[in-house]
């Protein structure tokens, strides 16, 4: 009677562990859903970005003016894909699939100095519609540029699934690093930042 209550408690134990095991390899495959959802979630929200940049991009230069609401636009866009761009590469880190370093970049710390550029068009300096002069003109055909960059890698193969356990995100990441460092290279600049080397100054309002 004592091993058959032995065996009982032990086959119990087993089960216990089994029902354990089993909810954590659930609970580890939900999570793992999530991220890729949320990743497949990002990369889209990262190539309908760079789209709207560079339609208000082609706005302003066709019409050689840039409204508050435009500079505000491409101030909050490249701001997004600063940050899409690191968080995905902190992902690859996290994931094991690309080694600590890989989140300092060109393409991010680029996109970081756009927003800058155009926090200080909206917020202190253009406070209504105001007419390209030359350094401008040529400040915003050079962010153009680099943007049109990023939609041709973004746009190579739309058919392309971005999920967690496939490596078509790693190789987005990697392409808009190495045409984001080819673009300044062509460019002899090491920084996009260059294309404006004097604070624009406050027009009267």
């Amino acid at each position: 009677m004592k091993e058959k209550k032995y065996v009982i408690i032990f086959v119990v134990i087993i089960l216990i562990l089994m029902i354990f095991m089993f909810n954590q390899q659930r609970e580890k495959q939900m999570y793992k859903k999530y991220i890729s959802n949320q990743l497949a979630s990002n990369i889209q929200t990262l190539i309908l970005t760079i789209d709207e940049n560079q339609r208000t991009y082609t706005e302003v230069i066709s019409n050689n003016l840039i409204t508050p609401q435009q500079s505000k636009t491409l101030m909050h866009n490249n701001e997004i894909i600063r940050d899409i761009i690191n968080k995905t590469r902190e992902l690859a880190i996290a994931t094991k699939k690309r080694k600590d370093g890989y989140q300092y970049n060109e393409s991010s710390a680029n996109a970081g100095m756009l927003t800058r550029l155009y926090y200080i068009w909206h917020e202190e300096v253009f406070k209504t519609d105001t007419k390209l002069d030359e350094e401008m003109k040529n400040q915003i055909e050079k962010s153009s540029e680099l943007n049109e960059v990023w939609i041709k890698v973004t746009h190579k193969d739309t058919s392309k699934n971005y999920k967690l356990n496939q490596s078509a995100w790693l190789i987005l990441l990697d392409e808009l690093e190495t045409k984001t460092v080819e673009f300044l290279h062509n460019n002899d600049m090491n920084g996009i930042e260059e294309i404006w080397k004097t604070r624009p100054e406050k027009k009267d309002q």
